[in-house]
């Protein structure tokens, strides 16, 4: 049975929060109008892309990697495509071992 990760950012009080799902139960820390996870103006909800850095981090949607060329990729999924992506490079389970998470798109961290 496949678990499937989110993050939400809670805009309001500046906090990532963690919750998952899978066909048995589902873990909720943050209501959400109508049961809908889509984006609204108290949390952004980003997945899990099942693959980790190099590092051993989980790697969500909006996190930004380094790939020790000074480089960085936001990870995002491209439901037509089927695959996850690091900006315009296909992020592979190879390729995820070899960077970084130094961020994410909405808690800033300077390196």
């Amino acid at each position: 049975m496949r678990e499937i990760k989110f993050r939400a950012w809670d805009k309001e009080n500046t906090t990532m929060l963690f919750f998952s799902f899978n066909e048995d139960t589902s873990d909720y820390p943050i209501e959400f109008p109508d049961n809908n996870l889509s984006e609204n103006d108290k949390y952004s909800i980003m997945q899990y892309t099942g693959l980790k850095d190099k590092n051993g981090v989980e790697i969500y949607e909006g996190d930004q990697l380094y790939n020790g060329k000074g480089y960085y990729r936001t990870a995002h999924f491209i439901i037509s495509k089927g695959a996850w992506f690091a900006g315009t490079l296909r992020l592979t389970r190879t390729l995820a071992n070899q960077l970084e998470i130094i961020g994410n798109t909405l808690e800033r961290k300077e390196r």
